[in-house]
């Protein structure tokens, strides 16, 4: 190959390479792209968060009840126990 040639064949691999990426976004529009996208997972994680901590003040709120409901089911228990034993 001679000069000319590979001039050429620089030429039109820069013309094809450059055509081929024109429409693919710069280094500062990913940038701007992902720091928007951050800033959106930052509100999502606030608010799982928020739901989270929610959700276990519900967790500790059941498991409240349920002690009480089993304390009163077990005394419910031993006095229908004693009332059986009484009337036999």
């Amino acid at each position: 190959m001679d000069e000319d040639t590979l001039n050429d064949l620089k030429q039109f691999i820069t013309a094809a390479v450059t055509q081929a990426t024109a429409d693919l976004p710069t280094r500062d529009e990913l940038d701007a792209k992902f720091a928007a996208i951050d800033a959106k997972f930052a509100k999502v994680d606030v608010r799982f968060n928020e739901v989270s901590n929610r959700l276990d003040e519900i967790d500790t709120k059941l498991a409240t009840i349920a002690d009480a409901h089993a304390e009163q089911l077990a005394d419910h228990d031993q006095r229908l126990t004693r009332l059986e034993q009484q009337t036999t």
